[in-house]
């Protein structure tokens, strides 16, 4: 009877279709689920683990339609083109930054949003485009991270397909729409990814204990004006400790940013005006995460005139700053432990992710280019200068890539990347992974691990290696607050009613009240069946 019950609550399934031979038996159910969803809500939302093949489930998806497009971040298309090709079904690829700008969704069939996380906020162009493109084509969302930092996520998600009485016939029952696995709710799939070796944490800081203490002093003295919420503020300052964290280069990088920020706000005093929000973009670069959760905060603040005084003495205290971090040179604890388990492996492949780019350019420099490419907002590096992306991850992944392998010269061991390369990519012919810094968000972490633990990985087991920095004890215990408080940000399918019960509340409050794109639903609750 309870096998009978969660079949029910899993929602409808094409056991008609028989979907293509290469799916593996838990991406054929996947399948079928999926394409049930699509046909009773025009839509579906899957959110199986990393490394469950949800690329090769999507594509078994579109071959039941005529037309079918897949809007993806520009570093993962290729991978899409690739795969479409070997499986011969048909696609229409566009990119997720081309949205931003003046692409539209081509008119078609079904149209598959690969990393859907990134269409999270209806405040952004992409989200309207998006929302206002697919029309009446079905919307198959593919995110392993469905809900990034709160329940609201998951909402403007469902918003892209669903109308208002979608989930009317179901009492506003999720699951029917949702499928969302992983190891521990589906071991035999499990079983076909390798197993991550927590290899140890390592506390190392990019400076001395002394220096630190001091740079974190005058970080915490930092009163940044033009900020006007006190969370806004907060949020700026854990930015610039995170950033010291990463690296001395991101944090100088970050810095030099205020500075700027800071100069265009006194010339603005200057001409009796105020500077605008859009300003503060400038201070981000593509920290994607950080700058939707700090320009959320500032949505509903009401901006203040400034008192210039106010602006030079902040002036003065960043300048302060960056005299303590100006030798780019200076020992670094941080990298030198890093040399040390690199040299370690030997001739074993390895991932180093980390959040700035500054700090990916920074390490390879440290490393002198030897064996390694760095891949970096959109670009990428190898010691003879900067190639194409793909390039550079074939080198280092010839085999996920299927491709021939390069000649010794051109080999990569090591390959430095930001979290651009933490979604979506094939990368699994290295067996371990080191986090040099900490995502800004906790579930990056399952995205970087998910490019070596996955399906098709040559290897018995991954090892997976943390470096914490080493601040004094107050902001040390700051930092593991805020991690403590994200814990509900669980992999999705992992079967915990607290997940579920802290999505539905979110749901249950957010929903009601906002109205967002030309195609929106009104849930009144919600409830996650794994």
């Amino acid at each position: 009877m309870l096998s009978v019950l969660r079949s029910a609550a899993a929602g409808p399934r094409l056991r008609d279709w028989v979907p293509p031979h290469w799916l593996f038996p838990h991406q054929v159910v996947a399948a079928q689920r999926v394409g049930a969803a699509l046909v009773a809500f025009q839509g579906a939302i899957l959110a199986d683990a990393v490394g469950f093949g949800k690329t090769y489930v999507s594509l078994a998806v579109a071959s039941r339609y005529r037309r079918a497009a897949v809007v993806a971040p520009a570093a993962i298309l290729p991978q899409w083109e690739r795969t479409s090709r070997r499986l011969r079904v048909p696609l229409q690829l566009v990119s997720a930054e081309s949205l931003s700008r003046t692409r539209s969704v081509p008119a078609t069939d079904l149209v598959i949003v690969d990393e859907a996380h990134r269409f999270r906020n209806p405040r952004t162009r992409r989200y309207d485009r998006l929302a206002r493109g697919v029309g009446r084509a079905h919307v198959l969302l593919v995110t392993a991270t469905p809900v990034v930092n709160r329940g609201t996520d998951l909402v403007h998600l469902l918003r892209l397909f669903l109308p208002d009485n979608g989930l009317a016939v179901l009492g506003v029952a999720m699951a029917p729409l949702v499928v969302a696995r992983s190891a521990t709710t589906l071991p035999q799939a499990g079983s076909l990814i390798p197993p991550a070796c927590d290899a140890g944490l390592v506390r190392a800081s990019p400076v001395h204990t002394h220096q630190l203490k001091r740079l974190l002093s005058l970080i915490d003295d930092l009163s940044f004006p033009g900020f006007g919420s006190g969370h806004a503020r907060t949020l700026m300052r854990r930015h610039a400790v995170h950033r010291l964290a990463s690296s001395t280069a991101a944090f100088r990088e970050t810095i030099r940013r205020h500075l700027r920020y800071v100069d265009r706000a006194m010339a603005a005093c200057g001409r009796g005006e105020q500077l605008a929000r859009s300003a503060a973009r400038q201070l981000f670069g593509v920290d994607e995460d950080f700058q939707l959760e700090l320009l959320e905060s500032l949505r509903d603040s009401t901006p203040r005139p400034i008192d210039p005084a106010t602006l030079q003495s902040e002036r003065n205290r960043l300048e302060k700053l960056l005299g303590l971090i100006s030798d780019s040179s200076a020992p670094n604890p941080k990298v030198e432990k890093l040399q040390n388990l690199v040299r370690a492996r030997r001739e074993r492949k390895t991932i180093v992710f980390t959040t700035a780019i500054a700090t990916a350019l920074d390490l390879a420099q440290r490393f002198g280019w030897r064996e390694l490419a760095a891949v970096a907002g959109g670009r990428a590096w190898i010691a003879s200068g900067r190639i194409p992306v793909e390039e550079a991850l074939s080198l280092f992944a010839p085999r996920a890539r299927g491709v021939a392998c390069p000649p010794p010269a051109s080999r990569v061991i090591l390959l430095i990347a930001t979290d651009l390369a933490s979604e979506g990519l094939d990368l699994q012919d290295a067996d371990a992974i080191v986090h040099f810094d900490l995502p800004w968000t906790p579930l990056r972490l399952s995205q970087r691990l998910g490019r070596v633990a996955r399906l098709g990985s040559p290897h018995a087991v991954v090892r997976v290696r943390r470096k914490s920095p080493s601040p004094t004890r107050s902001r040390r215990g700051q930092h593991q607050l805020r991690w403590a408080r994200t814990d509900h940000q669980r992999a999705p399918g992992v079967a915990s009613s607290t997940f579920g019960r802290w999505v539905t509340h979110a749901v249950r409050q957010a929903w009601p009240r906002r109205r967002a794109g030309p195609r929106r639903c009104c849930l009144r609750g919600a409830l996650v069946i794994p």
